[in-house]
């Protein structure tokens, strides 16, 4: 890829899902691993995007990423914006997990460029606006 190449968005999706974080979990013995709710919600995505991209091929090139995550905003809570735990990055690494499963992609070390944000929503469920572009 050279310096200033374009890029050019491909495919966007709404994912009707609360969005939830990726994190693992250790034994006792000290064995890490992903916890049930976190693997179905990565099963999940991987079945809504593997719905929406029938016929598309699994990408290998220089990837962008965009995305905004929507969280139902606590009742208690009036700050405007999301600024607590968790980070964008825990989601993102569910949504990305999701997505190399859907066959989306190769692998998603092939992400080269993201933009994420996470903001409120007034809906009691939230979800994900994600688009991907080419470069």
């Amino acid at each position: 890829m050279e310096e200033g190449q374009p890029l050019k968005i491909i495919w966007s999706m709404m994912i009707d899902l609360t969005p939830t974080p990726k994190y693992e979990k250790q034994t006792i013995s000290g064995r890490r691993y992903t916890p049930t709710k976190v693997r179905r919600y990565m099963d999940e995505i991987a079945l809504l995007v593997k719905s929406r991209s029938k016929g598309m091929k699994a990408l290998d090139r220089p990837l962008y990423l965009g995305v905004t995550y929507f969280i139902p905003r606590p009742k208690t809570v009036s700050r405007p914006f999301p600024t607590g735990k968790p980070d964008t990055d825990n989601y993102t690494k569910a949504l990305k997990d999701g997505m190399t499963k859907a066959g989306i992609w190769r692998d998603d070390s092939l992400v080269i460029t993201e933009l994420c944000q996470k903001r409120y929503t007034s809906r009691p469920i939230g979800y994900i606006d994600v688009c991907i572009g080419i470069y």
